[in-house]
């Protein structure tokens, strides 16, 4: 027996002396592998001679096809030689899976989508993530040039400590400003005689004409009079979510609560014209007008119920309407609907100014063994035509040149061009670049151009630049402070909302005590944070 157990101890730490000998990241606690033994070249591709590859966590929406398929992910494996072992995750799922990684010793070598800014100056600092900036220099002409061409991108992704963590995307296309719209079923209104909404009392009207009137003609119950996605906090969900409408009770919102007049930060969420607008929507839900899911509900859901065989939308909100409905129901029945007038007798949207750029894209962990390679398969995402692949789709599938010109090309018949694009590219998980003036030459697809047409309705009705709390970084004590009184607040906020709408909770008996919580949660505390990081921004 002490032979057999001798022989087993032998065999295994042989095996942990050869274990490093292998290529590639992804082991945890390996070596690095020496550059000769990769066949590692600083310039010029493949990246690598020799097999390797590095393990990457990335976001997988519903309209996603498999990473590993995508022909912008496989075309850049054959210019680099770096196959990225990809670690998808589900929406759904997605914040709990990213805390889970970053709070443990199981890192991926690669977070290619999903930080967050206090997950940026929270492990960045803290050595789970590496700064990119001296690397960058090395090996990355790409990065680099961004950087020193475009001075206020390079200040967008650098942390507090000076340090860059996260790569960033960009998509300078306008109508990113304006990225949730409402949608109504004109084939309906006309079919029972009413006019567009302009109220929000007609609003009800022209509801309870959809739930009660059978506009869809099948004979069923069946009809959502107003459907929206209200209980997630992901950035797909705010798209379908009713933020903006709280504005005609005189308080526009968002997913932070957050807002700013005369240079103060303002809380949304404990003010009685919030309070107006829980009154008004737990009406509608009370009397059957909004979906009864439209709290519980995710976006793949949200997506059946609008594309089913039969019509069953009478208002949504979303992003572009075919990701919701299907091309040719977005075409046929619905049009935009604009903002309904408030109790001020004006229309007012909300906008998200910063949605051009992100910076939650490509923070290399320390687990990642080679960082040189890593930050080299990067570099290839901010080359012209590899950040058009990634953003758009693939050359022969989803673009072709024409000249100077960029022309999308037609998805297949009954697919949306988001479907079509998400299906062979990563669209909005990975890093990239395409600017303003690279969309000049673009020809954008049907879904790209209504959107422009939306946002020069929508433009009209934003609130003043000044207004809208800019995209910060809190500084690392700051965030550790927010990092459990904004967890709680807006938790806090998300469920009640939800409650007080669906009639759970009395708004006229729990109102006082909810509004109590929130300030035992430390709002005082959470405003004056905003406050201090606002007027650090306005200082330059």
């Amino acid at each position: 027996m002490k032979k057999i157990l001798k022989l087993m101890v032998s065999a295994l730490m042989m095996f942990c002396l050869v274990l490093p000998a292998f290529a590639g990241g992804g082991q945890q606690g390996a070596k690095a592998v020496s550059k000769e033994d990769i066949g590692f070249n600083p310039t010029g591709y493949p990246v690598v001679s020799k097999p390797y590859s590095f393990s990457a966590a990335v976001l997988k929406r519903p309209m996603h096809g498999s990473y590993d398929q995508m022909e912008a992910v496989t075309n850049m494996e054959k210019k680099t030689g770096i196959h990225v072992q990809w670690i998808e995750i589900p929406e759904a799922n997605f914040r709990e899976r990213m805390n889970l990684m970053l709070a443990s010793s199981d890192l991926p070598d690669v977070f290619m989508s999903g930080l967050t800014d206090s997950d940026i100056v929270r492990y960045g600092p803290s050595g789970t993530l590496v700064p990119l900036e001296k690397l960058a220099d090395q090996y990355a002409p790409n990065i680099k040039d961004l950087f020193a061409k475009r001075p206020d991108i390079k200040k967008y992704v650098t942390a507090p400590d000076g340090h860059v963590y996260t790569l960033p995307r960009i998509q300078e296309l306008a109508h990113r400003v304006n990225p949730d719209n409402m949608f109504i079923n004109k084939t309906w209104l006309d079919k029972l005689g009413l006019n567009t909404p302009q109220t929000p009392e007609e609003f009800y009207a022209v509801l309870k004409a959809f739930k009660e009137r059978d506009p869809n003609g099948n004979g069923k119950k069946d009809i959502i009079p107003f459907s929206f996605i209200g209980g997630s906090q992901s950035p797909e969900a705010f798209t379908c979510d009713i933020f903006s409408l709280f504005a005609e009770f005189g308080m526009p919102d968002n997913m932070e609560h957050v807002i700013v007049q005369n240079g103060k930060v303002v809380f949304t969420a404990n003010t009685q014209e919030f309070r107006n607008a829980l009154i008004y929507f737990n009406k509608l839900y009370s009397e059957g007008l909004i979906d009864p899911e439209a709290f519980t509900q995710d976006l793949k859901q949200y997506t059946a119920k609008g594309s089913g065989p039969d019509m069953l939308f009478g208002v949504f909100m979303g992003w572009f309407d075919e990701n919701y409905v299907g091309a040719d129901r977005a075409r046929k029945d619905y049009i935009v609907l604009p903002p309904l007038k408030g109790v001020d007798g004006k229309q007012h949207w909300n906008t998200v100014p910063y949605m051009v750029l992100n910076r939650d894209n490509f923070g290399l962990t320390s687990k990642m063994k080679n960082p040189e390679v890593a930050i080299r398969w990067a570099d290839l995402c901010y080359d012209w035509e590899t950040s058009f692949e990634l953003c758009y789709g693939p050359w022969g599938i989803n673009l072709k040149k024409d000249g100077n010109k960029i022309i999308q090309l037609p998805p297949p018949a009954g697919m949306s061009p988001d479907d079509f694009r998400y299906l062979h590219s990563p669209a909005m998980s990975t890093p990239f670049a395409v600017y303003e003036a690279d969309h000049k030459n673009l020809n954008l697809a049907e879904n790209h151009v209504r959107k422009f047409a939306r946002l020069d309705m929508y433009r009209q009705f934003f609130p003043p630049q000044n207004e809208i709390y800019p995209k910060v970084f809190f500084l690392p004590e700051e965030e550790s402070e927010l990092a459990i009184i904004r967890t709680d607040i807006q938790n806090h906020v998300q469920q009640m909302r939800a409650r007080f709408i669906t009639g759970s909770e009395s708004i006229n008996t729990g109102w006082d005590n909810y509004v109590q919580q929130l300030n035992q949660m430390g709002l005082a505390r959470y405003i004056e944070i905003y406050q201090k990081a606002l007027d650090r921004y306005n200082k330059g």
